[in-house]
């Protein structure tokens, strides 16, 4: 798909396709890395990564965020030279419609068959894969990409005989313009939702609330008083920190088997949300900073 943009791009003098193309390529690398990623992710922690690997989801969907951001404004800004160019009486070549066609319709039905299997996987995962999520986006927007653009080259084409036939020389940049101004939000969202997990950003306030009400259910009558929790989502997965404080003198077996409860009750009320692995740490008092 991503040859294909470019060469068609090359042939019909269409930036518009080269835009695509470029995302398909990226689409199509970006694949490969997350099918890396997600084998990665199943592993255990181990000496090399004593937190496990569940981060290298986020990390990803930070880049490849990043990557398609870079992308669009890239275009963006060679569509912006154009249109300068244009108007200091530099003549541009005139895009080749027949082309565009073509390409837009293999590219468009190509890119929903993908969203639509990334989808179906991304709901086998009872939706807690941020990986999968992400391609299905960025092939809903490839696809979008195509269709806009192929559909917008028709309707300039239209102008040649209307008074707004000067637009048509820049007809393939103000399209350019218009697709990155309804793409680049996606991106940005996903960049700014990975990198709250890559930094442990506190995960909604709903989830932890379930979990806190889990944690304190799990120790009534117990030897031990929930000074606070926290928790963080990465990836698919949640971290916890319960700060305990011993209600008198207790033994490593007590210790030990608050940890277990506790993991037990909070793993049992995440079940439909995802992985969740929590660590107690036994306190005499709350950390300062925290309520």
């Amino acid at each position: 798909m991503g040859v294909a943009g470019v060469a068609a791009a090359l042939t019909s003098n269409a930036s518009a396709l080269m835009l695509d193309g470029l995302f398909s390529a990226v689409n199509f690398m970006a694949a490969i890395f997350a099918a890396r990623i997600a084998q990665r992710i199943s592993r255990a922690p181990n000496s090399l990564r004593p937190f496990g690997y569940e981060i290298d989801e986020a990390v990803y969907v930070m880049f490849r965020a990043l990557v398609l951001t870079g992308i669009v404004l890239v275009a963006a800004i060679s569509a912006i030279q154009k249109i300068y160019l244009f108007a200091s009486g530099v003549e541009l070549p005139l895009v080749k419609l027949d082309w565009v066609i073509v390409y837009v319709l293999v590219m468009a039905v190509t890119c929903f068959c993908l969203a639509y299997w990334y989808r179906l996987n991304w709901r086998r995962t009872e939706k807690r894969s941020d990986l999968l999520h992400t391609e299905q986006a960025g092939a809903v927007i490839d696809g979008v990409l195509s269709l806009a653009s192929g559909a917008a080259f028709i309707l300039i084409g239209a102008l040649e005989n209307t008074s707004f036939n000067f637009l048509v020389p820049i007809s393939d940049s103000i399209i350019v313009l218009a697709l990155a101004a309804y793409m680049i939000p996606k991106p940005i969202a996903l960049f700014r939702g990975a990198m709250k997990e890559v930094v442990g950003t506190p995960d909604a306030p709903l989830t932890t609330d379930l979990v806190l009400s889990a944690a304190r259910t799990s120790l009534e009558h117990g030897k031990f008083e929930l000074l606070h929790l926290d928790l963080v989502k990465v990836g698919r997965s949640r971290f916890g920190a319960a700060y305990l404080k011993p209600i008198g003198a207790v033994t490593a077996e007590e210790i030990a088997e608050v940890q277990r409860n506790l993991s037990t009750a909070c793993q049992q009320v995440m079940a439909t949300k995802g992985p969740i692995r929590i660590e107690c740490l036994f306190r005499g008092e709350a950390p300062e900073s925290m309520p």
